[in-house]
């Protein structure tokens, strides 16, 4: 926790992981670990959430960077999968953090900005990298595979 209150950060949200690759083994054991830190985060003045999340499930329906970056593309679409639903979580709990949502609003305010698109319309605003995704993800009769090949290569050069 010392690292995080130093961080100058005012809203922390924690990502305690449990399991056998984890600091802790159960859930139960987790969960004791989040609150003594958020108590701790509290009490040094910092809004401060935690979600406990079990390592032993994968964040996305992919692995590998190339066909996770699909993944995160699909979820700019707005489509939902496993990594959309562990990303809406992160989200609705970090706007919840601050005083400007609460649970309900925040995520209202998430589905409004997958629902309305505009995550993928904006992306070429935002990023260097879209200036390659509408040459190569609409490249009739090509495999996801190959266009998140291509999109890699893509992102080596720039």
């Amino acid at each position: 926790m010392s690292k995080k209150l130093a961080s100058g950060s005012d809203i922390i949200l924690l990502d305690v992981k449990f399991g056998t690759g984890a600091f802790m083994k159960t859930k139960e054991d987790a969960l004791l670990l989040a609150e003594k830190m958020v108590n701790i985060g509290n009490r040094a003045g910092k809004s401060v959430g935690a979600l406990i999340t079990d390592m032993e499930q994968p964040l996305s329906d992919h692995i590998g960077n190339a066909l996770e970056i699909v993944n995160i593309i699909d979820v700019l679409k707005g489509k939902k999968s496993r990594l959309y639903n562990e990303l809406k979580e992160v989200a609705v709990k970090l706007l919840s953090l601050t005083d400007k949502y609460d649970e309900q609003s925040a995520t209202v305010a998430f589905d409004e900005a997958i629902d309305s698109a505009g995550l993928w319309i904006n992306l070429p605003k935002w990023s260097r990298l879209s200036t390659v995704t509408k040459d190569i993800f609409t490249i009739p009769n090509c495999s996801s595979w190959a266009k998140c090949c291509l999109f890699m290569r893509r992102l080596t050069v720039l």
